[in-house]
């Protein structure tokens, strides 16, 4: 039965052909037959309104494929700016353990691997050495936003 209502469904002008020539033997089991087939090609006529709001779930598609596009660039960003505060963390680490250890070449060195338009701050005093590292972040018009890297390090100075 269900290949017939396949067939109904794929071809409803034949199927309302059917529907009319069954109604023309006006018996009781034609009418049934009929009441089937009519109710069976209903799904088509409905079918045209689907077809009509296809375009809509188009668009809903494409408002959350960029939504996702944008979460994962903000989340990309999000990593790269963890990393960044890594990079500023080890490198006011290494300056700090140079400058405390009175090694002002080795310092130098390390003041080489900051990140790129990175500030660098030394605060010396008798027991300590503390370094600060910033680096402004951008992506876009999102920023800017300030990454820090803080170490210090016990020691005399020079």
């Amino acid at each position: 039965m269900s290949w017939f209502l396949a067939w109904i469904r794929r071809f409803p002008a034949v199927a309302r052909l059917l529907a009319c020539m069954l109604a023309a033997l006006s018996s009781v089991t034609a009418l049934r037959c009929a009441r089937f087939v009519r109710l069976a090609i209903a799904p088509a006529r409905s079918r045209s309104r689907r077809c009509a709001q296809r375009g809509m779930v188009t668009a809903e598609l494409a408002v959350a494929i960029l939504a996702a596009c944008l979460l994962t660039g903000i989340l990309g960003w999000t990593v790269s700016l963890v990393a960044l505060q890594a990079r500023c963390a080890d490198a006011a680490g290494q300056i700090a353990r140079q400058l405390a250890r009175g090694d002002q070449e080795a310092a130098r060195e390390a003041e080489e691997r900051i990140p790129d338009g990175a500030q660098l701050k030394v605060e010396e005093s008798a027991t300590e050495v503390t370094v600060l590292v910033t680096v402004e972040a951008h992506w876009g018009t999102l920023g800017p936003v300030e990454i820090t890297g803080r170490a210090s390090s016990p020691g005399g100075g020079r």
